[in-house]
């Protein structure tokens, strides 16, 4: 039996990041906690550039039936974990979603196998995750990380 394929949300499905950046300059008067706590999450996952057609691509894994994947993704709040999972099913993708609390690595959440994927944009959870004897790749489809973890440009290149 192969691994399974864990994908990180934001930054690798979705640049949620930047588009959090530009609300945020929005509301200087807000501190970083206040801020994402009166954030209209459905409204920042709704304008959030999507990466590299992950939409599409993560519907069509969806109904695969021997896709083996699974969204693990970490949130801060109760809020955010709502909007990502109204986000995903209202774009018809099905597959489950891992969340990750705070403070914790996602290898302490789901302790990888020696053949389980993690795909994600942090180097420090690549690095778990590879510590742990799964298969971590950053993604860095611009090559902005000098890093020398294994890395992945594209999502589909999971799935050729």
């Amino acid at each position: 039996m192969k691994g399974r394929k864990f994908i990180d949300f934001n930054g690798v499905i979705l640049d949620t990041e930047s588009r959090m950046i530009e609300l945020k300059r929005q509301h200087p008067e807000l501190t970083w906690n206040e801020f994402a706590n009166a954030l209209d999450w459905d409204f920042l996952l709704r304008t959030s550039p999507v990466i590299d057609d992950a939409i599409a691509l993560l519907r069509e894994v969806s109904q695969m039936d021997d896709a083996r994947t699974t969204i693990l993704t970490n949130v801060d709040l109760i809020v955010e974990e709502i909007a990502k999972v109204h986000f995903l099913r209202n774009q018809g993708i099905t597959l489950p979603i891992q969340f990750v609390p705070p403070s914790i690595q996602k290898s302490e959440v789901y302790i990888p196998d020696k053949d389980d994927i993690l795909v994600d944009d942090r180097p420090d959870n690549v690095m778990f995750w590879n510590q742990c004897g799964g298969k971590g790749y950053l993604f860095d489809p611009n090559d902005q990380f000098p890093e020398s973890l294994p890395k992945i440009k594209s999502l589909k290149n999971l799935w050729k």
